[in-house]
């Protein structure tokens, strides 16, 4: 197996974070695991993860001065159309890329036609935040602490005399807070 595009880590990425480099006999479930966990981590996430090209996104006026694209941060903003006129980039309207939204200028507002903005674009992160990164490690290394110890459904494991409590969450409160800081502001 081998990992599919979607995967926010590399197999080394983690192999070296859990300090494996030279063994494999684990590969294939740590493939599991990373393709999990960067399903789960990017669906809490509010930006998109991935750089991906948005051709001809149609999106329903507002008849608002703004709106917001449903991807960002915008890497990209290639084309913005609105009722069949192109648009010019800090004349017709202006973009705040980091948020993904669309802004008129003062007095001007957006359409009000089902579909009458299409735009095209690319959003996501060229390279994932390092913060991010981090998370989606320690969560692949707790998924397969997990998995390694056999503590399939466990909450708590008595070792030595010492009780310890697990935390079953799908993902770890460290690791959503990380996500909250890239949610997109509201105007």
């Amino acid at each position: 197996m081998s990992l599919s595009t979607s995967a926010l880590v590399t197999l080394a990425d983690v192999k070296t974070f859990l300090g494996l480099q030279n063994i494999s006999a684990s590969d294939a479930i740590l493939e599991i695991i990373i393709e999990a966990v960067s399903a789960s981590v990017t669906s809490e996430a509010s930006p998109d993860l991935k750089s991906t090209t948005y051709a001809a996104e149609a999106y329903d006026g507002t008849g608002k001065s703004y709106f917001y694209l449903d991807h960002y941060p915008v890497t990209t903003l290639t084309s913005v159309v609105e009722d069949d006129t192109t648009l010019v980039k800090d004349t017709d309207y202006f973009s705040d890329d980091d948020e993904g939204i669309l802004e008129k200028p003062v007095g001007y507002k957006w359409t009000t036609a089902r579909g009458g903005v299409v735009v095209t674009y690319v959003a996501g992160y060229a390279t994932l935040p390092a913060d991010i990164k981090l998370a989606c490690l320690i969560e692949v290394g707790r998924a397969f602490a997990m998995v390694d110890h056999k503590m399939f459904g466990e909450s708590s494991r008595t070792v030595d005399g010492t009780s310890v409590t697990l935390n079953t969450d799908e993902l770890l409160p460290a690791t959503l807070a990380t996500l909250g800081r890239y949610t997109r502001t509201r105007i």
